[in-house]
């Protein structure tokens, strides 16, 4: 079967199952308003939802920076809810993004870039987003993205490389958690210099 190679988002929200747990009725109605924000956004940059995942979901998209953008704009959407919410409605989610292959099969996807964008989703900042570092590769140089160094994880006997993205440059600049910049490839930073004159 073959394989095919995308954006791969996955989200999720932080607390969703006490949530539930703790005021069914009240969760539904805030699931139902997350799920409204991640389809207007998704569909803004020409995402393709595969599937809803209970309080997520798996979005495909054919230009890297698509889906960074579209990542960016449900955190700030999310943002701007919840000032107009209370504490008990306040809505938290995690975005892992990953640049990899996968196979579609039986109106679900599967494969490595898959496994990875999943790994990568839970162990994401509180309301941000993490990016793999072969996405990163791709959307470093890109202007308004903010990015730094994040975390290193084993999945089986790879380590995978992860990378921050930051909502805004003013939020970059702050670097509460004392977060390192990439190491830039200096002959792209000079090719891409050159394109300028």
């Amino acid at each position: 079967m073959p394989s095919n190679i995308s954006t791969i988002m996955y989200t999720d929200v932080v607390g969703y199952s006490k949530l539930t747990g703790d005021n069914q009725k009240i969760a539904l109605i805030i699931l139902e308003e997350h799920n409204q924000i991640l389809k207007e956004c998704t569909n803004k940059y020409s995402g393709n939802i595969v599937k809803l995942t209970g309080d997520g979901l798996c979005a495909l998209f054919d230009k890297p920076i698509d889906g960074i953008r579209c990542a960016v704009d449900i955190q700030i959407a999310l943002d701007d809810r919840n000032q107009l919410n209370t504490k008990e409605r306040q809505i938290q989610i995690r975005i892992g993004l990953h640049y990899g292959t996968y196979i579609y099969k039986d109106n679900d996807v599967f494969g490595d870039g898959i496994n990875i964008a999943k790994s990568i989703e839970p162990i994401a900042p509180y309301g941000g987003i993490a990016i793999s570092s072969a996405l990163n590769n791709l959307v470093w140089d890109i202007g308004d993205t903010y990015i730094r160094k994040y975390k290193t994880f084993k999945l089986g006997e790879d380590e995978i490389e992860t990378y921050q993205i930051f909502l805004d440059l003013i939020t970059w600049l702050k670097n509460k958690n004392k977060q390192k910049t990439q190491k830039l490839d200096s002959k792209k930073m000079y090719t891409k210099a050159h394109q300028f004159f």
